[in-house]
Parts: structure tokens; C-alpha cells; sequence
């Protein structure tokens, strides 16, 4: 199968294209195109516009008030506000974390025990998940420790005093 068309005429030849395409001026017809300047009447050259770049972008007063003035823009728009992160934290734990749902995290945290068929692992793997689970729990480390190790059995207890040589929370 060929893909090119040579045989077929699909546009046959326009017998006057002239008539057939009439073309518009898009510009004012007022004005003249540098083909058609002359120079009144003594065959000379047209004058290229001589000006820079740099003077046709110069402001103008042309009777159309003042010239192109910048915007004043405040730069403190732009930027992050000092406490912007912690604005939309506040908002993001007020909507997603209300006060009854903290509570209940909170109370999750400070009465951890561990059960008594888990191993030590499994207890500081299921503590570390009800922490972060409460973003807001306001619990130091060392009270996070205390209460860990507190909550767990006594068998676990003496086992991490052996490992710290010693009590461990006197440590």
C-alpha cells in the first residue's frame, strides 16, 4: 500500500488566485509599508529609523499621563511569616486531633502496661506506636521512659537493670 498520492490531484490549479484569495491589510492603510515610502517624489531611498532599542523601550509622556511606573510590591507578602509553621500546625492538630481524642491518647500513654504473653520488644513496639499516634501527649523523653519502663513486668524490669548495670532508673 502506498501512502503518497502522486496520481491524484486533490487541489486541482486555480484558474485566477488573485480572485480567489482576496487578502486583508491587517494594518492601518494610512500608513505606508517601506516598499511604498518614497522620499516625495526624488526616487531616494527610504531612512531607516535610526533609534535603539533602549530609546523606543524609554518611557513617554506622549499627553498620555506619566510614564510607565513599577508597582510598589511589599516583600513581607511574600515571605513566610515567623510563626506561619507553627500557625498551621496549631490549625492542622486543632482539626485533625481535637481535645477528647488527645485526652484519649494521652490516657493510652500514661497507663501502658505490658501484657503478659509480650515480649520486651513487642511491649517498646506498641508504646512507641501509641507515642506517635499523639502528637500532642507534651510528655518529656524522660517521662516517656519512666512510664515505659514502669508499666512493664517485673521479669522485663530486672532484665533491663542487668543490661544498665544497675538500676536503671537511677541512671
Amino acid at each position: 500500500m502506498s501512502t503518497r498520492l502522486s496520481a491524484i490531484n486533490l487541489f486541482p490549479p486555480l484558474d485566477n488566485p488573485e480572485l480567489t484569495i482576496q487578502r486583508r491589510s491587517r494594518s492601518d492603510p494610512t500608513l505606508l509599508n517601506n516598499s511604498e515610502m518614497a522620499a516625495e517624489g526624488n526616487n531616494d531611498l527610504p531612512v531607516p529609523d535610526l533609534r535603539t532599542m533602549e530609546e523606543f523601550c524609554q518611557p513617554s509622556l506622549n499627553g498620555r499621563g506619566g510614564p510607565i511606573a513599577s508597582i510598589a510590591i511589599q516583600t513581607t507578602n511574600f515571605g513566610l511569616k515567623n510563626d506561619m509553621i507553627q500557625q498551621m500546625a496549631k490549625i492542622f492538630l486543632g482539626k485533625y486531633f481535637p481535645p477528647s481524642m488527645v485526652t484519649k491518647l494521652r490516657n493510652v500513654i500514661t497507663n501502658f502496661r505490658q501484657r503478659p504473653d509480650e515480649s520486651l520488644f513487642e511491649a517498646w513496639e506498641r508504646y512507641k506506636l501509641s507515642i506517635d499516634r499523639c502528637p500532642k501527649h507534651n510528655m518529656l523523653p524522660v517521662t516517656q521512659i519512666d512510664t515505659f519502663y514502669n508499666g512493664l513486668t517485673l521479669r522485663h524490669r530486672d532484665t533491663i537493670n542487668v543490661a544498665a548495670g544497675g538500676t536503671f532508673m537511677k541512671r
